[in-house]
């Protein structure tokens, strides 16, 4: 089964970094502020769109497999492109960034 890009949500990624941060479902939906069932669901789709498995779930623990792993690291390249895009879009418009066009027609005063 090829992975669809369309598929895959930055938030997904974004909680599966938080799990692997933090070591836990619970910790991540902590710092995200979401629900542990909440982030378990997000990382539960993102798996189901990949078609592997990123976390081997134990009673109280998770682990990240190699595929986790990859994911994550990959993620971070991901997730910085995005505050990228938002930096530079934020200084568009707040006027830092941009075209600043000057014209000016007649002729000088005369001395």
């Amino acid at each position: 089964m090829a992975v669809d890009p369309s598929k895959v949500n930055f938030l997904h990624i974004r909680a599966l970094r938080a799990v692997v941060d933090h070591g836990s479902f619970s910790g991540a939906g902590k710092v995200l502020g979401y629900t542990t069932s909440a982030i378990s669901q997000q990382i539960s789709q993102l798996e189901k769109t990949l078609g592997v498995s990123l976390f081997e779930r134990g009673p109280r623990s998770v682990t990240d497999t190699a595929a986790g792993e990859q994911m994550y690291e990959l993620g971070a390249g991901l997730l910085g492109s995005l505050a990228e895009i938002a930096d530079k879009m934020n200084t568009h418009s707040n006027g830092v960034l941009g075209r600043l066009r000057v014209t000016a027609a007649g002729s000088p005063p005369p001395s």
